[in-house]
């Protein structure tokens, strides 16, 4: 439980990553992680307000439907028959969309919905009226630590949705992972699908994002923001609909986006004129990263001075970096945990597909634990290569944008990966990576043999450093 914050997130709006602890293979976080949308970070939210709680219900349930399909592969892992007399705790339960999923899967199961929203527990029971007989509703606060002392006894299954990440702190999340795990029975299990936070900026992104390069409409880009992908790339190829987008969103949503600005200037004292564009362009006063785009080498220092600068002056809030020499980062990690980088980057980005598999050997087992960067993958369809048949196998039919996209989600190790649609079709299609959630082992070995003969048989458009070695 102490290092579980760290190492899991989910697919987000529809995903969580998943994390079997190795202390217990019944105590399961489940899932891509969830989207970001309206998290509490300083009491923005009035949770104790009718009014309030009403208004924020009627712009929640519209997101009901696109969930639950996510909900429902969630309780299936639930490890009791259908049929099974057994105990849920539903913790954060708001108005009841999750015990609703529980109460009609399992028709003997009695639950438990908590919150620390009185207003949301009315809700909560007017939803599941019919249920009465198998509903108890506990109000506490998360943030105290005798917050589960009204239990009267342990749980088979603890579920969550959207709830925890409420709390914000670190330390406190992991207080409350500790005491979900002495609330459950021996056999018992945890399933909590939310939002995770970047180690290193405290951010909270959504495990999808979107680059601006391949000229997706602004109205596409505002529907994929209300579904949940709330990471946009403000890329190497500027589009003026997704800088409307952008600058549409950020007039009433900007606390909820992460938007970074790439800058491929070779020269330092470009950079700053280039973030000064962007900004008027999108009509923003900051953005969230900086993204040092394609090294290949260490950065110099007057890299880091400027974005010292930018940093100083509320233009960019953290560094990030990308590269298509992957032992690069092996020693930027080094380096960042000598304490010999006086800025520490707070993301890298990176190729990582089924058909350039050699971070899984030459980076992952190398990002430092404490802080975490964050590590967002591109190139998922390498170039659309794992698309096209006449690059495959003879006798296999073409990946599907869905699946390369859930085997690069599917990696706990990636947090973010990028998508470059050009159309709303498109657009869906990666959605549809979140709701599906992670590969089966047998989708998995069929993308990586996939993978494995288009890396051999076909060039990729960049070459990456470390490719010759793996």
């Amino acid at each position: 439980p102490d290092g579980l914050f760290n190492e899991t997130a989910c697919f987000p709006s529809a995903s969580i990553r998943s994390y079997l602890s190795d202390r217990d293979t019944r105590r399961l976080l489940l899932g891509f992680p969830m989207v970001a949308t309206r998290s509490d970070p300083h009491g923005r939210h009035d949770w104790h307000s009718a009014e309030y709680v009403k208004d924020w219900i009627q712009n929640d349930v519209t997101k009901d439907e696109s969930r639950r399909p996510m909900l429902t592969r969630m309780i299936e892992r639930i490890p009791q028959d259908e049929d099974s007399v057994f105990h849920v705790l539903d913790v954060g339960a708001g108005y009841g969309e999750l015990s609703l999923c529980v109460l009609k899967k399992f028709p003997k199961a009695q639950v438990v919905c908590h919150d620390f929203s009185e207003p949301m527990l009315e809700y909560a029971r007017t939803r599941l009226t019919e249920f009465n007989d198998r509903v108890t509703y506990i109000n506490s606060d998360l943030l105290q630590s005798n917050w589960f002392a009204l239990f009267e006894h342990p749980f088979d299954a603890v579920v969550s949705s959207i709830a925890i990440h409420n709390v914000r702190s670190p330390e406190r999340i992991r207080g409350i992972y500790n005491e979900i795990t002495r609330l459950l029975t021996a056999s018992g299990c945890f399933l909590n699908c939310d939002l995770v936070f970047d180690g290193h900026s405290g951010l909270v992104s959504s495990r999808l994002g979107i680059g601006s390069s391949f000229g997706l409409p602004r109205r596409i880009v505002e529907h994929a923001f209300e579904r949940g992908i709330n990471y946009l790339y403000w890329g190497s190829i500027r589009r003026p609909g997704f800088g409307q987008a952008i600058r549409h969103l950020a007039k009433q949503h900007r606390d909820e986006l992460i938007l970074t600005v790439q800058s491929y200037a070779r020269s330092p004292r470009l950079i700053v004129p280039s973030v000064e564009i962007a900004l008027r362009r999108t009509g923003l006063d900051h953005f969230d990263y900086l993204l040092l785009g394609a090294r290949n080498e260490v950065p110099t220092d007057d890299y880091l001075e400027v974005f010292e600068r930018l940093r100083d002056r509320g233009k960019v809030r953290f560094l990030s970096l990308s590269t298509h020499n992957r032992p690069l980062l092996k020693k930027l990690f080094a380096t960042e945990q000598q304490g010999q980088n006086a800025v520490a980057y707070d993301m890298f980005m990176l190729r990582y597909n089924a058909a350039h598999r050699g971070a899984e050997k030459d980076v992952f087992p190398f990002v430092p634990n404490r802080p975490r960067p964050a590590i967002l993958a591109y190139t998922a369809t390498r170039w659309g290569h794992l698309l096209d048949a006449q690059k495959m196998p003879p006798g296999d039919t073409p990946l599907s944008a869905r699946d390369c996209y859930r085997f690069a989600l599917s990696n706990p190790n990636v947090d973010v990966v990028l998508c470059g649609p050009a159309n709303a079709e498109q657009m869906d299609e990666a959605i549809s990576a979140l709701e599906a959630g992670p590969l089966e082992p047998e989708e998995r070995t069929r993308i990586e043999r996939i993978g494995a003969y288009v890396y051999e048989k076909h060039q990729p458009s960049f070459p990456d450093g470390g490719d010759t070695t793996t």
